[in-house]
């Protein structure tokens, strides 16, 4: 395989070296508790108990905690119950945020013995909880100009008790966000434990809960654990015998239903409730626990967050996405054809375009994985991660790229941020990245101070991993490999790989330890390349190069061009399938992962061990029907089995499927050039769940087997094998069937449809009077049409 996850097959040694301070902590607590008296006297000598009334902010005030209260800060209402904090809507006084009643705490504090030890970019958490916190106490308030300060005690064993605070102040982000900062002071955890703080939120028992970034498996994430974890995806993630089998000999390689690239510490529920975490380190929404808890657990002494204003899904998007940052429109050559992956050097490469062009395929891109050359080694072929051109392999290659644009068609590349300790016998010693990069001190260390090198699938294949906290490094990847290697030699476009690597006993650069850059790492690995693009010397802005990625994080939306769902196996089911494919688009679009796509087909496949999960045609042209909608870039796959399963070239017949589902790709262009310059205005994605635009209409709320393309398509693709039928849930209104013109709905309530979808003509709807489905119908004859899918 030319894409395979590295293994690092080394443990954990600990996440802070740092002693107890028992005597700091004693004294402190003493302190405070003193304080608390003290404060009290004041507050009883100055006359501030009484009923709760609002106050503005002149002077700072200060009241005890056990006398309710409710004060204004901006737009919103915070106010104390002796029983829970609530936060309010000052226009509409819905209840946005508030701290769970009936627990008898809302802050916790404790102490894990923690261990995340790594194989192939999954990580087997070890997690044991030491102590935590008995009971709380809420001992003071304070009113500043603009914020307020609630302050208590955690008592307990000694290593979690001591004491905490939760400051509501305004966001920056927005005047409708409400921050809210959260910290404790216990004494410092021995090695290889750590802290977490927990906050303990009401959620009504019947609340959905979405988002949380790229979930596979689940839409409604209530009743559920959810981890915030960047790592591998896994191979079956919960699909048996497979997940189970690979889990057990390849050191839990299979993953489970929660591992996944690109987590989001984002939430968003039916009643319109959303907060977002500021913090990178690990972190845990438990909603399994107890039915009317959301249990936010951070693994930090202290987490930062903002509570959403948002009168209905739309409006909470737009909201988060100035935090996370927005996408930007693609060039129009993205969605003008197919990308087609292919590798094999330049005369295979040749001849396959020609057998596209030849079969009416409008081809806009070439994908070539292989541009550095193949290496074998007891796991396969592989690629060189020396990230420069193989000449040899691909002779003529100027040539081959300036008669590829004269149809239209560009050429795009890959790269990951790792560097292959060993290079090829045709590259010169001075263009060993490795060996430069080592030299510089550019890559990531162990605890010897030396490059920390780790193995994929094989010994033999080692690498480093730039070190992204290092300017430098950062500098010269950008130059020398993006600008140089890649964008000097004609590329117009590249799969950014990985991202998930960073070991959590690295030592690096930056200041920031690893357990706090995991999950960052992939944000930043995100803007290097957007950085190389924008100071490339040649820069286009007219024709900008287009970068898709699998991993993510918080930020990554504002600094990545295009994301892609990542290794899907080749099946149907929503652990690791099809459908996976299409609930991550659902989930992680409401996390500001406005433009995404998937491999046509899926990638992983298995024939070993008495494992075979081989891609079939019949999958293939229903994830060709899936993808012609909804993705934003249309790409082939061959897969990591090429020769054993089904591709786009296969046959005549399969040839022909694949160019009828780019015309439809192409057709639906200039509406999804639309959608994506809403991306860039608001944030909004282009793939939507019903429950978006329909958030009070039942049908919709838990719903995802289908999909709204902005708002005037709708779209329920074939998740079944050998399925001829598909059931469509409708919003109230009449909607279209772009195959028979007929149409189904009713103008005053929703209703289900049961449709025959044969190949080629996927479940496909339009809002009766949408001028971008008319549009579409029109275009079928000329354009779609053309091309019969019939095998």
């Amino acid at each position: 395989s030319t894409r395979t996850a590295a293994s690092e097959r080394r443990g954990i040694r600990s996440l802070t070296q740092l002693q107890p301070e028992q005597r700091v902590c004693v004294a402190r607590l003493v302190l405070g508790m003193v304080g608390v008296v003290l404060h009290a006297v004041l507050a009883l000598a100055v006359g501030v108990f009484g009923t709760p009334q609002q106050q503005s902010f002149v002077d700072t005030q200060a009241n005890p905690a056990h006398e309710p209260w409710a004060h204004v800060i901006g737009q919103f209402n915070v106010s104390w119950d002796n029983t829970s904090l609530t936060v309010t809507s000052a226009d509409t006084s819905r209840v946005l945020w508030q701290t769970a009643p009936e627990v008898g705490e809302f802050v916790r504090v404790e102490l894990h013995h923690w261990a995340a030890p790594e194989y192939e970019g999954m990580y087997r958490i070890s997690d044991f909880k030491v102590c935590q916190s008995k009971a709380q106490t809420t001992d003071s308030v304070t009113f500043h100009n603009t914020s307020i300060v609630v302050g208590g005690t955690l008592t307990g064993d000694t290593p979690c008790a001591g004491k905490y605070r939760i400051t509501f102040a305004p966001d920056a982000t927005s005047h409708h966000q409400l921050g809210v900062a959260v910290s404790v002071e216990v004494p410092r955890p021995l090695p290889n434990r750590f802290v977490q703080t927990h906050v303990l939120l009401a959620s009504p028992e019947d609340e959905m809960v979405f988002g949380l970034g790229t979930q596979y498996s689940a839409w409604n994430l209530k009743g559920r654990v959810v981890p915030v974890l960047v790592s591998e995806q896994g191979v079956g993630r919960g699909l048996q015998p497979v997940t189970a089998l690979l889990n057990l000999l390849r050191h839990g390689a299979g993953g489970s239903w929660h591992t996944t690239y690109a987590p989001v510490p984002h939430f968003v529920t039916t009643t319109m409730r959303s907060m977002y975490l500021k913090n990178t380190e690990y972190s845990l929404f438990d909603m399994y626990t107890s039915k009317t808890v959301i249990d936010v657990g951070v693994a930090a002494t202290t987490w930062s967050a903002s509570v959403i204003d948002g009168s209905n899904p739309l409006d909470i998007v737009r909201e988060y996405t100035l935090y996370s940052g927005r996408m930007q429109p693609l060039p129009d050559w993205v969605t003008s054809g197919a990308i087609v992956g292919y590798y094999g050097g330049t005369d295979k490469v040749r001849q396959m375009h020609s057998q596209l062009v030849e079969a009416g395929v409008q081809v806009a891109g070439m994908w070539l994985q292989d541009w550095t050359g193949i290496r074998n080694d007891g796991f396969g072929k592989r690629l060189w991660w020396n990230w420069q051109l193989d000449r040899t392999y691909y002779h003529d290659w100027e040539n081959m790229l300036a008669d590829f644009a004269t149809e239209g068609t560009r050429v795009l590349t890959y790269v990951n941020p790792h560097l292959s300790t060993t290079i090829s016998n045709d590259t010169s010693k001075d263009d060993h990245l490795f060996n430069q990069a080592a030299a510089q001190g550019y890559l990531v260390r162990n605890a010897s101070g030396l490059p920390y090198v780790q193995s994929s699938g094989d010994e033999q294949f080692a690498f480093g991993t730039i070190d992204l906290t290092n300017p430098s490094a950062v500098q010269w990847f950008q130059t020398r490999v993006i600008q140089e290697n890649m964008l000097g030699t004609g590329a117009a476009g590249w799969m950014c790989d990985f991202g998930e690597y960073l070991p959590f006993d690295a030592e690096l650069y930056g200041t920031l330890p690893p357990a706090t850059y995991h999950n960052a790492f992939p944000q930043d690995w995100a803007l290097l390349n957007q950085r190389a693009i924008a100071s490339n010397p040649s820069n286009n802005n007219t024709d900008k190069p287009v970068y898709f990625m699998r991993s993510g994080f918080a930020k990554s939306p504002g600094r990545s061009t295009l994301f892609w769902m990542g290794d899907q196996l080749v099946t149907y089911d929503g652990h690791d399938g099809l459908q996976s494919a299409l609930t991550g688009r659902l989930t992680s679009g409401l996390s500001g992962f406005a433009l995404s796509h998937s491999d046509v087909g899926g990638y992983t496949m298995l024939n070993q061990d008495g494992l075979k999960y081989l891609r079939t045609r019949d999958l293939l042209l229903r994830w060709m029907e899936f993808s012609a909608v909804a993705d934003a870039m249309f790409r082939s796959h061959q897969g990591n089995l090429p020769t054993e399963s089904a591709q786009v070239y296969t046959d005549n017949a399969t040839l022909a499927c694949f160019a009828r589902m780019t015309q439809l790709h192409i057709a639906l262009q200039p509406y999804k050039q639309e959608l994506m310059i809403q991306a860039r205005e608001t944030g909004l994605p282009m793939v939507r769940p019903m429950w978006m635009h329909y958030p009070s209409v039942p049908g919709a709320l838990d719903n995802d087997r289908q999909f709204l393309l902005g708002e005037e398509f709708v779209m329920a693709p074939i998740t079944a094998v050998n399925g001829t039928t598909v059931t469509v849930f409708l919003p109230t209104g009449e909607w279209t069937h772009l195959w028979s013109s007929q149409t189904y709905g009713s103008p005053s309530n929703p209703s289900t449809v049961d449709l025959k979808v044969p190949y080629g003509e996927p479940a496909l709807l339009y809002r009766k009077g949408s001028s971008a489905g008319q549009a579409l119908h029109d275009q079928l004859k000329s354009t779609v049409l053309r091309f019969t899918c019939r095998l």
